[in-house]
């Protein structure tokens, strides 16, 4: 999965060199809470966003990778499990509005994408599948916008455990 990462931002990279397109790099931190049928969990995230293709100064295209970890514990008389989680969605979003670009001045936005979400919970199992997310974005001052977001991760492995995702962040880089 780095592999893949890494490969594919290097290719938006490579892209952006040769067709002469300035890719923006957006980063944001935030605080989350995913739940499903094996976990519910409060996480804190990173997510680095390149814009590998701007429609227009409030328009653009976007890889998201949202880093988020978090600790699950369930104690319990008879059978107890405390294990740490990680969720890694990888995401192709459109973006529209505020915190679209660096420098787009709406004070509004909303995105949207599919892509492929894992969770790895560490000793017990791990999850993955396709996944869609959408959120909105508003200003709180000039340059820092908050992200409210939302996801679902519809499990591929037989282990029935799709995972619906909600958070808040604080975006970063803004050029208002």
């Amino acid at each position: 999965m780095k592999q893949f990462a890494g490969a594919f931002i290097g290719l938006l990279i490579s892209f952006s060199a040769y067709t002469q397109i300035e890719v923006d790099f957006i980063q944001s931190v935030g605080a989350g809470y995913y739940t499903s049928f094996l976990t519910q969990v409060p996480t804190l995230h990173y997510q680095p966003r390149v814009n590998f293709f701007e429609i227009s100064d409030k328009a653009a295209i976007s890889f998201d990778l949202r880093l988020a970890g978090g600790y699950f514990e369930e104690p319990q008389d008879i059978a107890s499990d405390a294990y740490v989680v990680i969720e890694i969605p990888i995401l192709i979003n459109f973006n529209y509005g505020c915190g679209a670009t660096r420098v787009a001045d709406e004070h509004i936005g909303y995105y949207g994408g599919l892509g492929w979400g894992n969770e790895i919970a560490y000793g017990e199992y791990y999850s993955t599948g396709p996944m869609f997310n959408a959120g909105f974005r508003f200003d709180i001052d000039e340059k820092s916008p908050i992200d409210i977001n939302v996801g679902l991760m519809l499990d591929v492995t037989r282990n029935y455990n799709n995972v619906f995702s909600a958070g808040i962040s604080y975006m970063f880089g803004m050029l208002k």
